[in-house]
């Protein structure tokens, strides 16, 4: 019982961190929604400015995160069975990943939604 728990904090770790990498995606994929809704939050403009480099980057977070994702779930899968934390993390960074992946489709629309509602 012991051993399988040592195992399987390196999985826990490992889909923590495809969990931040689809985050990061997440932030690049936004280039124009997330800036908007952080102004209106009261963030400071010159920290919202520096959000382009993730923009940059997006391509580079998504593939890590899908790498640490499938890299986890080998990793936990192969120790044994994961535990709740474990799938809590991955799901958390599969939907970032796929939030990341299929909002560049949709951000046209979002940002005219979110332009009329804040203008009402």
């Amino acid at each position: 019982m012991r051993s399988t728990q040592k195992n399987l904090i390196p999985s826990s770790f490992v889909s923590g961190s495809g969990a931040v990498s689809g985050f990061l995606a997440f932030v690049g994929a936004s280039c124009c929604v997330v800036p908007i809704l952080l102004v209106q939050l009261g963030v400071a403009s010159g920290l919202v400015a520096k959000l382009g480099f993730f923009a940059r980057w997006q391509d580079w977070f998504a593939w890590g995160a899908t790498g640490m994702l499938a890299f986890s779930l080998t990793l936990a899968l192969w120790c044994g069975s994961p535990g709740r934390i474990f799938w809590i993390w991955w799901i958390v960074g599969a939907v970032f990943l796929a939030v990341s992946l299929t909002l560049p489709n949709y951000e046209m629309r979002l940002q005219s939604w979110l332009l009329d509602w804040l203008r009402a």
